[in-house]
């Protein structure tokens, strides 16, 4: 993707008019500066000034602490895996200090979210969406509208112009699902030496997102999920994000994830990865008790397997071709036990 300094200083016009960032922010961040996420922290420090803390392993809760203390941190951006990890302790690692919490990457569960306001309960939190070809940022939720409009992925930041079409291109109003496209200074001119992507990606000036959504009547937009991994199962269109988002509200889950796995009769047999919190005694029979209970029928997982993690980017989405490889590799087994479960 080719982003040139127009780009960026476009997208953090838009963020600076959504967020209270100025000299006084003092920035922690464990993101990487060779995606647009973490390269806009980079950009916010230089353009007003700000302090920007970086760590490159999250693990390491001995240090960040102590940044987090010694550097007077108030603003923590990060994905949701960031914070499911500096959260984990809850009340016992509360701090007061923290003002600004941005997420960014995919949506955080519920319950994610409560863990944070309980360790940080005195920070207003943000969610935001983008991609890389729009320089990080397309939309944000105010901390205001979190409870709301809960599950959306907020307005458009200033300077962006967003329309949702269908197949043959014509636009779509409130509650009518079709493709994200998006317009703006911050919009990518192409892909390098790539003209046909381009040209398939920006049409008549509008970046085709890939991203399928819908908005409410007050021009709230509300992620569904990602045309490449839609999946048809027995004849139903599948959206994995659809059944990650319920998965992931499951008490003791940590993370989960969803894929398309081929099948002679269905096509597609709708496979569930979950990585348990520790401790948890959760089974698969349960977590597919409760997709019975939340789910249409057809869009019920046919198996559940329990991974160790699951991989993904250092922007935090998920590797779904890894996952696919991981879960074929291990054959459904993890320690010398069967992990996998059939809803028939």
């Amino acid at each position: 993707v080719m982003l040139n300094g127009a780009n960026l200083e476009a997208v953090i016009r838009g963020i600076l008019k959504a967020l209270a960032i100025d000299e006084e922010s003092r920035i922690f961040s464990p993101l990487p500066f060779s995606h647009t996420y973490g390269l806009s922290q980079l950009w916010l420090m230089a353009k007003t000034g700000t302090t920007l803390a970086v760590v490159p392993d999250i693990t390491k809760m001995a240090t960040i602490k102590k940044i987090l203390l010694e550097r007077h941190i108030n603003t923590i951006a990060g994905v949701p895996y960031h914070f499911v990890v500096l959260t984990r302790r809850g009340h016992k690692e509360r701090l007061d200090s923290i003002r600004l919490v941005t997420i960014a990457g995919e949506a955080p569960s519920r319950n994610l979210v409560e863990k944070i306001r309980i360790s940080y309960p005195k920070a207003r939190i943000h969610m935001m969406y983008g991609l890389t070809e729009a320089s990080t940022r397309l939309t944000t939720l105010p901390s205001e509208d979190l409870v709301r409009k809960e599950g959306s992925i907020g307005l458009p930041i200033h300077g962006v112009e967003l329309k949702i079409i269908d197949e043959e291109g014509r636009e779509l109003g409130p509650h009518e699902e079709g493709e994200l496209i998006a317009r703006g200074e911050n919009i990518t001119r192409g892909y390098w030496k790539d003209e046909k992507l381009t040209c398939e990606t920006i049409i008549n000036g509008w970046l085709h997102t890939g991203d399928i959504v819908k908005k409410d009547e007050e021009g709230y937009y509300y992620h569904v999920g990602r045309k490449d991994f839609v999946f048809k199962s027995g004849g139903e269109k599948i959206v994995p994000d659809v059944i990650e988002r319920v998965l992931r509200e499951i008490e003791g889950i940590r993370e989960a994830a969803v894929f398309g796995r081929n099948d002679a009769f269905l096509g597609n047999r709708i496979c569930a990865v979950a990585v348990k919190l520790k401790g948890s005694n959760l089974t698969c029979e349960e977590i597919l008790s409760i997709c019975q209970n939340r789910l249409d029928r057809w869009w019920v997982p046919h198996e559940v397997i329990f991974a160790e993690e699951i991989p993904k980017s250092p922007s935090g989405k998920i590797r779904y071709d890894a996952l696919k490889k991981q879960i074929s590799c291990s054959k459904g087994k993890e320690n010398g036990r069967e992990s996998e479960r059939v809803n028939s």
